[in-house]
């Protein structure tokens, strides 16, 4: 097994989509804050990676 499958746990989040009226906003928001990478998959839509968060913070909405 992969380390990446040895971190993954039981009832852990693996998947969120976020909404934005402003998805360049959001975006600049993710990478200051998280140190988020973006893919872009044309205009309307984007994926993120970044470090797995083992605990709760809290976001001020956009």
């Amino acid at each position: 097994m992969s380390d990446m499958h040895e971190k993954l746990k039981h009832q852990q989040v693996q998947y969120l989509e976020f909404l934005s009226h402003n998805l360049e906003k959001a975006k600049k928001f993710y990478i200051q804050a998280f140190n988020w990478n973006f893919i872009d998959y044309g205009p309307h839509y984007t994926a993120f990676e970044g470090v797995m968060l083992t605990k709760a913070l809290p976001v001020a909405s956009l």
